[in-house]
């Protein structure tokens, strides 16, 4: 009965290894691929032709901790205010003279429940990494991008840095009066806050995959598929 026991473990173990790299080599291949490889052909910032609507005049930054990455945007220009969104009373701490703001979709129980590393718990890691599981969005005020040791910059024009402004809003839920559903308590710092996600997380739709996605949503070239940090990363200029 022991031998019996040990061998189904010994196949599970092997199974779920064997799931797990396939996943990082698929994982990888896709990261590779690029998806918008001709991104800058349109979009090339002419400072001589006057209103032009490719003019790449939007600054925005990817960042990233080495396992999840965000977008770091501005806090307000001709396209949006976000302070409007995102008013500073959701905050702890929070003024006008935060020029930057930062975005980042994933699961809420992690997001939440895991401010450090040393608070991951296996249940928490499993939930993730397994299970489709509700969404929050990580909204972060920023003075500039100076703190973030991993980051990449990039031009965007207006109309496409509409379309990625859509595609963030849309990342969340909303109440009967269209207004994002703040997490009461659950900020990291007094610059932070957490709201409401729109959509499930699961290992497929991560993290990653949704900055990935974002910027697949506006031209610029990506992985095809982006589930890791370094998905996103791989096709951007340092």
């Amino acid at each position: 009965m022991l031998r019996k026991i040990t061998k189904y473990l010994f196949r599970a173990v092997v199974l779920l290894i064997s799931l797990l790299l396939t996943y990082l080599l698929v994982g990888i291949i896709l990261s590779v691929i690029p998806a918008n490889r001709d991104s800058g052909s349109d979009t090339i910032y002419d400072p001589d032709k006057t209103n032009n609507p490719d003019k790449k005049n939007v600054e925005i930054y990817i960042t990233s901790n080495g396992v999840h990455t965000d977008f770091l945007l501005p806090v307000r220009n001709a396209v949006i205010d976000w302070s409007y969104i995102h008013p500073y009373e959701d905050f702890r701490n929070i003024d006008a003279s935060y020029k930057y703001i930062c975005f980042g979709w994933g699961d809420r129980k992690f997001f939440i429940e895991t401010p450090n590393w040393a608070d991951l718990t296996f249940g928490t890691a499993f939930n993730a990494l397994f299970l489709r599981s509700e969404s929050a969005v990580h909204v972060t005020y920023i003075y500039n991008p100076a703190g973030f040791d991993i980051k990449r910059k990039m031009m965007i024009s207006e109309a496409r840095y509409g379309k990625l402004t859509e595609y963030i809003k849309a990342s969340f839920q909303h109440d009967s009066f269209g207004r994002v559903i703040l997490i009461p308590d659950t900020g990291y710092g007094s610059n932070d806050a957490f709201y409401e996600g729109a959509g499930s997380y699961s290992f497929i739709n991560t993290c990653n995959e949704w900055t990935g996605s974002g910027l697949r949503r506006v031209g610029v070239e990506t992985g095809v598929w982006t589930p890791f940090a370094q998905s996103v990363l791989y096709h951007l200029e340092e």
